[in-house]
């Protein structure tokens, strides 16, 4: 299930994790760790309302059981879900004091997957009101800190973001491409990696005036998503 997740095939994510949710025992603490993997990859799927109830329950599940960092976790990303599809209920300023308190907490408990998700939040926030150079440099923050964690799901997450920002902000067009390139030197035969990198790209190489491996990194990114079955 979780060479699934590296890879980012969602429809394996679905499968496999679903089913092992179902063989373990509710007791078990792996059961709720599988439960978030399980919503994370129902998110990805595109059953949005689906996966927020998940992230509720496992988190409101975890407050009584006292596991804070699970708990956080799930409140984390049920907020950066909201955030997406109700905007304007989520101010800027409490998703940005939200990230900034769950990087401390995370700090204290040595965990680097939790301050990778606590950053990546930040940059979701800078995201949503087009901040580009904050919501780039928090994305780095991010990345470093889920590779550390060998979190391969969020780390493709966090160079979305980064190949993102590049091309919404200010960083000039060649630059931006030299980049992404260096990107997909970095992460090779990730096909999930290839997808959030190629997929801005692609304009980037358009404004340079390089239509045909503009074309082509437009093509490629088209399939990866068809492959991986990604909806967003």
């Amino acid at each position: 299930a979780r060479r699934a997740s590296a890879r980012g095939d969602v429809a394996a994510q679905l499968n496999l994790f679903g089913r092992v949710e179902e063989l373990l025992d509710r007791e078990d603490p792996r059961h709720r760790e599988v439960r978030l993997e399980l919503a994370l990859a129902v998110s990805a799927a595109g059953d949005i309302e689906r996966a927020e109830a998940l992230l509720g329950d496992i988190a409101d599940e975890a407050h009584a059981r006292r596991e804070r960092p699970l708990e956080l976790r799930s409140r984390i990303h049920r907020q950066w879900l909201r955030s997406l599809t109700h905007p304007t209920e989520t101010p800027l300023a409490r998703l940005l004091a939200e990230g900034e308190e769950a990087v401390t907490t995370f700090t204290e408990f040595g965990d680097n997957g939790g301050v990778a998700l606590a950053w990546y939040l930040i940059s979701t926030a800078h995201y949503l009101w087009s901040h580009h150079g904050p919501r780039l440099q928090a994305a780095q923050q991010a990345l470093e800190h889920a590779m550390r964690a060998g979190d391969i799901q969020l780390a493709s997450r966090c160079i979305r973001h980064i190949a993102f920002a590049m091309l919404h902000g200010s960083t000039p067009a060649k630059r931006a491409v030299q980049q992404s390139e260096d990107l997909l030197a970095r992460f090779p035969g990730r096909p999930q990696f290839e997808l959030v990198i190629t997929t801005p790209m692609c304009v980037s190489l358009a404004m340079l005036g390089r239509f045909q491996p503009a074309r082509q990194a437009a093509a490629r990114a088209k399939a990866i998503a068809e492959d991986l079955g990604s909806k967003w």
